[in-house]
């Protein structure tokens, strides 16, 4: 079974090049680029990790 994982991210081009590089591992991957965007997503379904930037805007990796 693929591990899944909710990489979290406000800066796009980071959060793709880290997406592919988990996907080549075999990961599913799902990204956001917000906290509360992630949060409704953990609402919704479970991941065995996630992954989340410390400073972003509105809310922070902390906060969240």
């Amino acid at each position: 079974m693929k591990e899944r994982v909710l990489l979290v991210d406000d800066e796009v081009e980071f959060l793709e090049i880290m997406a592919e590089r988990m996907r080549a591992r075999d990961m599913e991957v799902t990204t956001s680029t917000s906290a509360t965007e992630a949060l409704s997503l953990i609402a919704a379904e479970s991941y065995d990790a996630v992954i989340m930037d410390f400073m972003m805007p509105e809310m922070d990796g902390i906060q969240a």
